[in-house]
């Protein structure tokens, strides 16, 4: 599908410079059904429907970014939780491998078993799992700061600072994502929504 999505994007470029803005929303909606995880263009096409004052798929679409965010996944039950406050790690992981046996693409667990062999240091281990929840999910903004701490105990001071980079663009996305909302949710004539909209993007 990756062929797909940059001559869409280079296109709809064009259209939306030309002025031709329901020409280069015709463009980015498809994707959303091929590439339902990219924030970046969810966020882009929130954009685009904002400048063609077509507010209320504005706020969906900016919504959608937002909600599909890894950091805001209900990650794992809370006894994995309540093994790890009380020690009790290796029992932890057990819970994790049966949770991850049925659902094995969930980058929030994958995450999680990584925060636990980091806290009995296997570093090694929990970087390729790190490495996995992002392979998964890239946006993923706690997985890509947790990985960048892990590599700075093995020393991989380059290997980190890209991480923390990357943390900084993901950051800003998402930043992005909720101001967008709240412009799209103030010129809906949604101006309460927009204020507490505002206050979580700061």
């Amino acid at each position: 599908k990756d062929y797909l999505q940059l001559p869409a994007q280079r296109l709809g470029a064009i259209y939306f410079k030309e002025g031709r803005l329901d020409d280069a929303i015709e463009q980015y909606e498809p994707m959303k059904e091929h590439y339902p995880d990219d924030i970046s263009m969810l966020v882009t096409l929130g954009h685009l429907y904002v400048a063609a004052h077509r507010y209320s798929k504005a706020v969906e679409t900016f919504n959608t970014a937002i909600l599909i965010h890894p950091d805001n996944f209900i990650s794992q039950d809370e006894s994995i939780d309540a093994l790890i406050q009380n020690g009790d790690l290796q029992e932890a992981l057990d819970a994790l491998d049966v949770l991850l046996a049925d659902q094995p693409d969930r980058p929030d667990l994958i995450a999680k078993q990584a925060d636990i062999l980091s806290m009995l240091g296997a570093t090694s281990d929990a970087i390729t799992q790190y490495q996995q929840a992002l392979r998964i999910c890239p946006d993923f903004l706690e997985a890509t700061i947790k990985l960048g701490t892990n590599y700075l105990r093995i020393h991989a001071e380059q290997l980190a600072a890209q991480q923390f980079n990357k943390a900084v663009e993901i950051n800003d996305m998402i930043v992005e994502a909720y101001l967008g909302l709240a412009v799209a949710q103030k010129l809906a004539g949604r101006a309460a929504e927009a204020v507490n909209t505002l206050g979580l993007a700061c």
